[in-house]
């Protein structure tokens, strides 16, 4: 498969570039390791430990966690005291990509080392495959007491299919999500009655998810700064519209007050961290547990023309994710990673610090080795592929297919970006170093400099590929009346 050799640009009346058979093609599948050995991604997964870990280990995402809204990441708001904690005495890794801007396909990737091309959840509509292995399975395996407890609608097991390994999968609340501090109250008394066990804890917090919204109880106290950021009404999404319960006619237009909020959410999950590092400490388990956070996807605040959104955008602010990883022995204290990373290599990692197997065929990588090697990019090419919501590109002018996905390829100083069109697509490429920001699509006058990341990509997408069965929104009115509450259905 590659790319037509013939550019588009920001003359929307030329004829845009074709990705032949990008349009919905799901090729014939394939052993995984195939897969992986075709790209050679499973070449540095095998490091193993060489002996089983008597660790345990904490997975905690924070969901919808821009990188840049973290005190450890640069931020001046003092929105994560615990997390920057953690971080100064952890390994903080600096180019962290995810692999989907949505909660269940990124999940299932950093459970199973997979891209969501080849484990087949490319939506939060989808529940994984069975034959796919997931690392609470192997840890399982390996005499691990497992449990995760999830606070957001798109983990409920019957959506994502995600619990398979775990002793208990904690989904059990009703409507779109459930407080972090609910959900950390589970995780807390699950780990009073397993302090003696070796454990795998995975804890989801979803507050920072739009709407942006703080306990009532909590008062929020970052005021909105700088010049106001008004917005046309029309514009803020309707799942974000504040404050609660306002007229339609009344809510909330400048972008400050949303900001406010946002990061108040990313406070607030900061603290059930808090909790439960301190309930590990209590129990004297603090020094012998792996602890590795991170979130599934950022945010785009007012980057681009579709405001306090995620799901369908590939900007860095959805896909750059804070990833930390902090161990007992204290190895790596301090350091901070430059290569680029992808959560795909949480599995394989969380593996071979455990000292079990995951079997072949994972597309992540054990990052343990370039850790201790220095080695810059574990993944110089990371790929990541998206939903299709037209109608947040509308300012491109391009003639978009909603029933195939937004596609890049990002490497540290570049991005190439690939929009499903009719009849053909359109290609827009990124100098990440002169333009962090991703203004300026170069691709019009710098066609030789794409050439690679095309190759790169059209190589991916000929991996063979799976879609799942479908959890379907409209068979049940209730799962797609909060899809829509969450913005993920119109």
């Amino acid at each position: 498969m590659r790319l037509s050799d013939k550019p588009a640009s920001d003359d929307h009346d030329r004829p845009a570039a074709r990705v032949p058979g990008l349009a919905g093609r799901v090729l014939p599948r394939l052993a995984m390791a195939v897969a992986a050995l075709t790209l050679g991604l499973a070449t540095a997964v095998c490091s193993r430990a060489p002996a089983v870990s008597d660790w345990t280990i904490v997975l905690i995402s924070v969901d919808t966690l821009r990188v840049d809204h973290l005190g450890t990441y640069g931020y001046d708001r003092p929105t994560s005291p615990t997390i920057d904690a953690l971080a100064d005495e952890g390994v903080v890794f600096e180019q962290a990509i995810c692999q989907n801007t949505n909660t269940n396909p990124s999940h299932a990737s950093m459970l199973s080392g997979l891209y969501p091309h080849s484990h087949g959840n490319r939506d939060n509509f989808y529940r994984m495959a069975e034959d796919v292995r997931m690392l609470p399975e192997a840890l399982h395996e390996a005499g691990y007491k497992t449990a995760g407890f999830v606070s957001g609608y798109t983990l409920k097991d019957r959506i994502c299919g995600l619990a398979r390994g775990f002793d208990l999968y904690d989904d059990d609340f009703s409507g779109k999500e459930r407080q972090g501090g609910q959900t950390t109250d589970r995780a807390l008394a699950w780990l009073r009655t397993h302090a003696e066990d070796r454990f795998f804890l995975f804890l989801h917090l979803f507050d920072p998810h739009g709407p942006y919204d703080p306990p009532a109880d909590r008062p929020v106290r970052f005021e909105p700064r700088g010049p106001e950021r008004k917005v046309e009404p029309q514009r803020i999404p309707r799942y974000q519209r504040l404050p609660v319960g306002a007229p339609e006619d009344a809510h909330w237009t400048d972008l400050r007050l949303y900001e406010a909020r946002y990061d108040e959410e990313i406070a607030y999950a900061d603290s059930q961290v808090a909790r439960l590092l301190d309930q590990l400490r209590q129990l004297g388990l603090r020094e012998q547990t792996i602890i590795l956070f991170t979130s599934d996807h950022g945010e785009a605040l007012d980057e681009r023309v579709h405001l306090l959104d995620h799901g369908g955008g590939i900007g860095d602010e959805e896909i750059r994710v804070p990833l930390i990883l902090w161990l007992p022995d204290r190895r790596f204290a301090g350091q901070r990673f430059t290569g680029q990373v992808e959560l795909i290599d949480i599995a394989p990692t969380l593996a071979a610090l455990a000292g079990v197997d995951m079997g072949d065929g994972l597309q992540g990588v054990n990052l343990l080795p370039h850790l201790e090697g220095g080695t810059s990019d574990p993944h110089r090419s990371a790929f990541i592929e998206t939903r299709m919501i037209p109608h947040r590109w509308r300012e491109r002018g391009y003639r978009l297919n909603p029933r195939d996905t937004l596609k890049a390829v990002r490497r540290p100083d570049s991005k190439l970006v690939v929009f499903p069109g009719l009849p053909r697509n359109y290609i827009e490429l990124y100098d990440l170093e002169a333009d962090p920001a991703e203004k300026h699509n170069i691709y019009p006058v710098a066609e030789a400099q794409a050439r690679p990341l095309i190759d790169n990509l059209d190589h991916f997408l000929a991996l063979p590929s799976r879609l799942n069965q479908v959890a379907s929104p409209e068979a049940d009115p209730e799962t797609r009346e909060i899809f829509r509450t969450l913005g993920y259905v119109d």
